[in-house]
Protein backbone atom coordinates (compact mmCIF):
# COMPACT_ATOMS: atom_id res chain seq x y z
CA UNK A 1 0.00 0.00 0.00
CA UNK A 2 2.99 2.29 -0.22
CA UNK A 3 1.82 5.45 -1.91
CA UNK A 4 4.04 8.25 -3.11
CA UNK A 5 2.77 11.78 -3.20
CA UNK A 6 1.79 12.58 -6.74
CA UNK A 7 1.55 16.33 -7.12
CA UNK A 8 0.00 16.36 -10.58
CA UNK A 9 -1.65 14.29 -13.30
CA UNK A 10 0.53 15.10 -16.30
CA UNK A 11 2.61 12.48 -18.09
CA UNK A 12 5.77 14.03 -16.61
CA UNK A 13 4.29 13.71 -13.10
CA UNK A 14 3.46 10.04 -13.73
CA UNK A 15 6.97 9.36 -15.11
CA UNK A 16 8.47 10.95 -11.99
CA UNK A 17 6.28 8.70 -9.83
CA UNK A 18 7.39 5.61 -11.73
CA UNK A 19 11.05 6.55 -11.31
CA UNK A 20 10.52 7.10 -7.56
CA UNK A 21 8.73 3.76 -7.31
CA UNK A 22 11.58 2.01 -9.12
CA UNK A 23 14.18 3.61 -6.80
CA UNK A 24 12.10 2.51 -3.79
CA UNK A 25 11.44 -1.08 -4.92
CA UNK A 26 14.64 -2.13 -6.69
CA UNK A 27 17.10 -2.26 -3.73
CA UNK A 28 14.89 -4.66 -1.75
CA UNK A 29 12.91 -6.59 -4.37
CA UNK A 30 14.78 -6.21 -7.67
CA UNK A 31 13.40 -5.06 -10.99
CA UNK A 32 9.75 -4.19 -11.50
CA UNK A 33 8.15 -6.38 -14.14
CA UNK A 34 4.44 -5.42 -14.11
CA UNK A 35 2.77 -2.09 -13.42
CA UNK A 36 -1.02 -1.99 -13.09
CA UNK A 37 -2.81 1.32 -13.42
CA UNK A 38 -6.25 2.69 -14.04
CA UNK A 39 -6.84 4.54 -17.31
CA UNK A 40 -6.14 8.15 -16.49
CA UNK A 41 -5.38 10.16 -19.65
CA UNK A 42 -1.74 10.60 -18.54
CA UNK A 43 -1.42 6.80 -18.18
CA UNK A 44 -2.66 6.24 -21.75
CA UNK A 45 -0.57 9.02 -23.35
CA UNK A 46 1.88 8.17 -26.12
CA UNK A 47 4.76 9.64 -24.09
CA UNK A 48 3.88 7.28 -21.24
CA UNK A 49 3.63 4.28 -23.56
CA UNK A 50 7.12 5.02 -24.91
CA UNK A 51 8.46 5.51 -21.37
CA UNK A 52 7.05 2.15 -20.22
CA UNK A 53 8.45 0.40 -23.32
CA UNK A 54 11.90 1.84 -22.58
CA UNK A 55 11.66 0.55 -19.00
CA UNK A 56 10.65 -2.89 -20.35
CA UNK A 57 7.75 -3.05 -17.89
CA UNK A 58 4.48 -4.80 -18.68
CA UNK A 59 2.09 -1.84 -18.62
CA UNK A 60 -1.35 -3.19 -17.64
CA UNK A 61 -4.09 -0.57 -17.92
CA UNK A 62 -7.65 -1.21 -16.85
CA UNK A 63 -10.49 -0.19 -19.19
CA UNK A 64 -11.91 3.29 -18.67
CA UNK A 65 -14.00 3.70 -15.49
CA UNK A 66 -13.02 0.19 -14.33
CA UNK A 67 -10.90 -0.15 -11.20
CA UNK A 68 -10.77 -3.91 -10.64
CA UNK A 69 -7.22 -4.10 -12.01
CA UNK A 70 -6.01 -1.83 -9.22
CA UNK A 71 -8.51 -2.97 -6.60
CA UNK A 72 -6.06 -3.07 -3.67
CA UNK A 73 -5.01 0.54 -4.22
CA UNK A 74 -8.64 1.63 -4.64
CA UNK A 75 -9.63 -0.24 -1.46
CA UNK A 76 -6.78 1.41 0.43
CA UNK A 77 -7.93 4.83 -0.79
CA UNK A 78 -11.40 3.99 0.52
CA UNK A 79 -9.81 3.82 3.97
CA UNK A 80 -7.17 6.54 3.58
CA UNK A 81 -9.35 9.37 2.22
CA UNK A 82 -11.94 9.29 5.04
CA UNK A 83 -9.05 9.00 7.52
CA UNK A 84 -7.36 12.04 5.98
CA UNK A 85 -10.61 14.00 6.13
CA UNK A 86 -11.01 13.08 9.80
CA UNK A 87 -7.45 14.23 10.54
CA UNK A 88 -8.11 17.64 8.99
CA UNK A 89 -11.49 18.06 10.69
CA UNK A 90 -9.95 17.28 14.09
CA UNK A 91 -7.20 19.89 13.69
CA UNK A 92 -8.17 23.54 14.02
CA UNK A 93 -4.90 24.72 12.42
CA UNK A 94 -4.96 22.39 9.38
CA UNK A 95 -8.47 22.88 7.96
CA UNK A 96 -7.86 24.27 4.47
CA UNK A 97 -7.44 22.54 1.13
CA UNK A 98 -3.73 23.26 1.25
CA UNK A 99 -3.50 20.55 3.93
CA UNK A 100 -5.22 17.77 1.93
CA UNK A 101 -1.85 16.42 0.73
CA UNK A 102 -0.27 16.28 4.20
CA UNK A 103 -3.37 14.65 5.71
CA UNK A 104 -3.46 11.99 2.97
CA UNK A 105 0.26 11.26 3.39
CA UNK A 106 -0.26 10.94 7.17
CA UNK A 107 -3.21 8.58 6.68
CA UNK A 108 -1.18 6.49 4.18
CA UNK A 109 1.76 6.26 6.60
CA UNK A 110 -0.59 5.21 9.40
CA UNK A 111 -2.27 2.64 7.15
CA UNK A 112 1.12 1.19 6.17
CA UNK A 113 2.07 0.77 9.84
CA UNK A 114 -1.20 -0.85 10.97
CA UNK A 115 -1.10 -4.50 11.86
CA UNK A 116 -3.32 -6.42 9.45
CA UNK A 117 -6.36 -7.97 11.14
CA UNK A 118 -5.78 -11.64 11.94
CA UNK A 119 -2.07 -11.31 11.13
CA UNK A 120 0.89 -10.07 13.07
CA UNK A 121 2.33 -7.95 10.28
CA UNK A 122 1.73 -4.59 8.68
CA UNK A 123 1.95 -3.77 4.96
CA UNK A 124 5.29 -2.03 5.48
CA UNK A 125 6.61 -5.06 7.41
CA UNK A 126 5.76 -7.29 4.46
CA UNK A 127 7.43 -4.88 2.06
CA UNK A 128 10.57 -4.50 4.17
CA UNK A 129 10.65 -8.26 4.97
CA UNK A 130 10.59 -7.57 8.72
CA UNK A 131 9.26 -9.99 11.30
CA UNK A 132 9.06 -7.59 14.24
CA UNK A 133 6.63 -4.69 14.42
CA UNK A 134 8.20 -1.33 15.23
CA UNK A 135 6.07 1.32 16.90
CA UNK A 136 5.28 4.27 14.69
CA UNK A 137 6.74 7.65 15.49
CA UNK A 138 3.72 9.37 13.96
CA UNK A 139 2.55 12.12 16.27
CA UNK A 140 -1.01 13.34 16.56
CA UNK A 141 -1.81 15.26 13.37
CA UNK A 142 -2.46 18.92 14.15
CA UNK A 143 -0.84 18.91 17.57
CA UNK A 144 1.44 21.74 18.69
CA UNK A 145 5.10 20.88 18.30
CA UNK A 146 8.58 22.34 18.13
CA UNK A 147 10.77 22.14 15.04
CA UNK A 148 14.55 22.33 14.90
CA UNK A 149 16.10 25.47 13.48
CA UNK A 150 19.29 24.17 11.90
CA UNK A 151 22.57 25.92 12.80
CA UNK A 152 23.07 26.95 9.16
CA UNK A 153 19.88 29.03 9.31
CA UNK A 154 20.49 30.73 12.65
CA UNK A 155 22.30 34.08 12.78
CA UNK A 156 24.21 33.11 15.93
CA UNK A 157 24.56 30.21 18.31
CA UNK A 158 22.50 32.19 20.83
CA UNK A 159 19.38 32.29 18.64
CA UNK A 160 16.51 29.95 19.44
CA UNK A 161 17.26 26.37 18.39
CA UNK A 162 13.57 25.54 17.95
CA UNK A 163 10.46 27.26 16.63
CA UNK A 164 6.79 26.56 17.37
CA UNK A 165 4.91 24.66 14.67
CA UNK A 166 1.94 22.37 14.08
CA UNK A 167 2.63 18.70 13.33
CA UNK A 168 1.39 17.98 9.79
CA UNK A 169 2.38 14.35 9.39
CA UNK A 170 5.45 12.48 8.25
CA UNK A 171 8.02 13.97 5.88
CA UNK A 172 6.85 14.03 2.28
CA UNK A 173 10.29 13.64 0.73
CA UNK A 174 12.10 11.43 3.24
CA UNK A 175 11.68 7.79 4.22
CA UNK A 176 13.02 8.50 7.73
CA UNK A 177 10.50 8.10 10.51
CA UNK A 178 12.33 10.83 12.42
CA UNK A 179 11.56 13.57 9.88
CA UNK A 180 8.17 15.24 9.67
CA UNK A 181 6.27 17.76 7.56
Amino acid sequence: YVVFGMLGLTTDDVKKQHNQLEAFVKPLHGDIMIVRKDSLPAHRALHMSDFMADKKWDDQLSPGYVHEGVHRAERALGIVVPGANALRKASADLQGEEHVYSSIMTAVASHNEELTMGKSESPIMRYEKRTEWQPSFLQVYGSPAKCLVHPEVRDSKYDDHTAPCVYAGPAHYSRSKLHCA
